[in-house]
């Protein structure tokens, strides 16, 4: 008989990729940036002299507040937990506050590249310009993959009185990191859980959902890593465009 999986093996994996990805690195619970993207996009323009170089707020503050994923995968508590009915809730919990975490992370960006392509901090509160960003963070040949991604976060971990809550009579749960069959009966997931949801609102569904598929934490890592590399790469698109987005956010010169 094998020995089950534990959820050890899906943290540490997910915690190297993380940290191999963003280039960051972990010492001390600490999260250090040194050949991150954060500072790579700080270090872009020359120092005032060799002792000293601008500081722009908006850098430091992304690598700071991501690193919440970090603490998160530093996590040691659920080691020994398998992907049985007696730990679903409290690792469903988890997996809560890694999507909740994301969802922030991922509307940074999408900001972020409304203001890079506005040059308008303002601009971030216009839907319209925040919907253009939200597609140029879009994986090729993937569509509405973030969006699916926004609805499923909202749905099933944030806004749930009118989502979840409506039809959630102790649904089973379904990891997929668990390597377990998947389950043939009718299942909540990232694809139809906007459309599932609808139908239960307007009383047209047949039979409720008995399981929600919750995704690997790799695949929620991914699409953050995935949108790290679009900004970077619209940020490199255009020298001027990139001088003018970190003018809004220019500070005090700091020494190095």
């Amino acid at each position: 008989m094998s020995t089950p999986l534990t959820f050890k093996t899906i943290r540490e994996s997910a915690f190297q990729y993380w940290l191999s990805e963003t280039k960051r690195i972990r010492k001390d619970e600490t999260d250090r940036f040194d050949a991150s993207f954060e500072c790579t996009w700080q270090a872009r323009f020359a120092p005032i002299n060799e002792l000293e170089t601008l500081h722009y707020s908006v850098f430091c503050s992304i690598g700071s507040s991501n690193s919440n994923i970090s603490d998160m995968l530093d996590d040691k508590r659920y080691d020994n937990f398998i992907f049985d009915e007696s730990t679903q809730d409290i690792l469903f919990r988890y997996y809560t506050r890694i999507y909740l975490i994301a969802s922030e992370i991922l509307t940074d960006f999408q900001d972020t590249l409304t203001v890079f392509r506005t040059g308008n901090i303002n601009a971030a509160g216009r839907t319209a310009e925040n919907n253009l960003s939200r597609i140029e963070l879009e994986i090729q040949g993937q569509p509405d993959t973030i969006q699916n991604l926004f609805d499923f976060i909202n749905k099933i971990f944030k806004h749930k009185t009118r989502n979840i809550h409506s039809c959630n009579h102790h649904m089973h749960l379904y990891f997929e990191d668990s390597a377990q069959p998947q389950p043939t009966s009718d299942f909540l997931d990232i694809n139809n859980v906007k459309s599932v949801l609808a139908s239960v609102q307007n009383n047209t569904i047949i039979a409720l959902p008995e399981y929600i598929i919750i995704p690997p934490l790799r695949h929620i890592l991914s699409i953050i890593v995935h949108c790290y590399k679009v900004v970077d790469i619209t940020f490199r698109s255009d020298h001027t465009k990139f001088q003018a987005f970190c003018s809004i956010y220019e500070g005090e010169s700091v020494r190095g």
